[in-house]
């Protein structure tokens, strides 16, 4: 089944790291947040990346959450204004985990503190995007704040 390997993170991961069925899932960094509303109280993996998996050259995003039973994962990166090094920390990642997610709607979230038009129009940006909606999923960028309900 899709997500195993990458659920045995969980039980050896040395950060915020956990899953359960608790009704919403908040991070936050230097005043950017995310939510995740899971009012149908799905078991959710919320692992911290950093410090959860191995990387060759170090580029992770923030934190990724994962819906076991529905085959959903989302992908944060909180960043402080460079969404383009945002995309490239998500796109690395997803190279890294694409195997372990088959079959999964991923989705990915990068709250900036500023979206500049520029960025969400760059190469980059929208390559990531057709990735995840190939995926199913999606690719969006927020201002300070962001949030998504688990269905």
């Amino acid at each position: 089944m899709n997500g195993k390997r990458l659920l045995a993170h969980v039980d050896s991961c040395q950060r915020d790291c956990y899953c359960d069925e608790r009704s919403r899932f908040s991070v936050d960094q230097n005043n950017r947040n995310y939510f995740l509303t899971n009012n149908e109280k799905r078991k959710v993996c919320k692992i911290q990346v950093d410090g959860c998996f191995s990387q060759k050259n170090g580029m992770r995003c923030d934190y990724l959450f994962f819906a076991h039973d529905l085959q959903l994962a989302y992908l944060v990166e909180l960043k402080g204004s460079d969404v383009l090094y945002g995309v490239k920390q998500i796109a690395t990642f997803f190279d890294e985990i694409k195997n372990d997610l088959a079959g999964c709607h991923l989705h990915a979230r990068i709250v900036s503190g500023r979206c500049n038009i520029p960025d969400i129009r760059s190469t980059d940006y929208r390559k990531l995007e057709r990735r995840m909606m190939e995926t199913g999923g999606s690719l969006r960028c927020k201002t300070k704040q962001d949030s998504d309900d688990i269905p």
